[in-house]
């Protein structure tokens, strides 16, 4: 592939892995305010709740958004290492 090809095609790929990455990142944070918040670490210091995880059932939204929010952090490191990639081979390109 010639440099002037590849240029051409990182000035495309570019604001499609920027975009990408801020939806992510957007989808992310949404996905974590969206949580609820899990008092357990705390209540364990001061002898709050005895209750044990074996009695406990996940509930299916909480399990859910969690999901989510690791699908969505893995999704942005992989725009980002693959942003990085292609910005790597155009800056030696370049030299």
């Amino acid at each position: 592939m010639s440099s002037d090809t590849f240029a051409q095609l990182m000035a495309y790929l570019q604001p499609i892995f920027m975009i990408l990455m801020a939806l992510t990142g957007i989808a992310t944070i949404v996905l974590i305010l969206m949580q609820k918040g899990s008092s357990d670490n705390i209540s364990a210091i001061g002898g709050g709740s005895s209750e044990t995880y074996v009695g406990k059932k996940p509930r299916s939204k909480d399990r859910n958004l969690k999901i989510g929010t690791v699908i969505c952090g893995v999704l942005m490191v992989l725009f980002s290492i693959g942003y990085f990639v292609l910005f790597l081979i155009w800056d030696s390109m370049a030299a």
